[in-house]
């Protein structure tokens, strides 16, 4: 759905009145679930040996979890755009588009291949995705809401849940995180920012991210959201024990997908 700022900040905030109560025992038996499921795993992965680490990209059936995502034009210009949202988000300006997506990736040590990456892409290439990042740099600032501090926005907000001892780390980094830690009622809404197009996957990286948040905070968000930065829109979806059961089960199956990846890269 599109509409401007105030429609976009609207879908976000929902109804305050009908936000779920938080049930105390949820996050811990999340938890619980996830250590059942990789328990028989363990053994596959040494003690003595580093994490292995299960981001969104290790849940994609078919995916090399080892390796990560391929550096493409698609995921730089993911990228880029990401740090232009978190920057837009925090001082309410973007001054140079391109100049300051790449100073924020120098910055990140972690995005040295995709550096690499532009630097080696042909003139044509890369003119093309200055181009399109510009283009969402100039959507994002007119569509995008100003956020109250009241908020509390958190960007770039990395979240870790260990698991089996430490083996196993389901790892993420949420692009916006809004609200205050929840009380009674759930408070927290959870942002993922797209450049693309919408895909069905998107649903299910946003179901990971909520499960995340939820075992590490020790409550649900009580909304998620897909922002698409290529058209201002925004799909939000409400948590239930549904959606966070259906995202233990996609992790738990991810995981043992990885496993058998990473043995065999060691």
């Amino acid at each position: 759905m599109g509409g401007g700022p105030a429609a976009l900040l609207a879908r976000l905030r929902g109804d305050a009145a009908r936000r779920p109560l938080v049930d105390p025992g949820l996050a811990g038996g999340l938890r619980e679930w996830l250590e059942d499921g990789v328990a028989d795993l363990v053994p596959e992965r040494a003690a003595a040996g580093p994490p292995l680490i299960v981001d969104r990209w290790a849940l994609v059936p078919g995916a090399r979890p080892v390796d990560g995502p391929a550096v493409t034009t698609a995921l730089a210009r993911d990228l880029m755009v990401g740090a232009l949202f978190r920057q837009f988000v925090v001082t309410g300006r973007i001054g140079d588009p391109v100049a300051d997506a790449l100073a924020a990736l120098r910055v990140d040590d972690r995005d040295d291949s995709v550096m690499e990456f532009l630097r080696r892409l042909p003139l044509d290439e890369r003119s093309s995705l200055h181009r399109q990042v510009a283009a969402h740099a100039r959507l994002l600032v007119t569509r995008w809401p100003p956020v109250a501090p009241g908020w509390l926005p958190k960007t770039a907000d990395r979240v870790s849940v260990p698991l089996a001892g430490g083996r196993i780390v389901l790892s993420a980094v949420l692009d916006l995180v809004l609200g205050a830690p929840a009380g009674d009622r759930a408070s927290v809404c959870v942002v993922d920012v797209r450049s693309g197009e919408r895909r069905a996957e998107h649903r299910d990286d946003l179901h990971f991210l909520g499960l995340l948040e939820t075992v590490r905070a020790g409550a649900p968000p009580f909304r998620l959201a897909t922002y698409y930065t290529a058209t201002g829109e925004v799909d939000v979806e409400d948590v239930d024990d549904a959606l966070l059961s259906e995202a233990v089960l996609r992790t738990i199956d991810g995981v043992r997908r990885a496993l058998p990846a990473a043995k065999a890269a060691a």
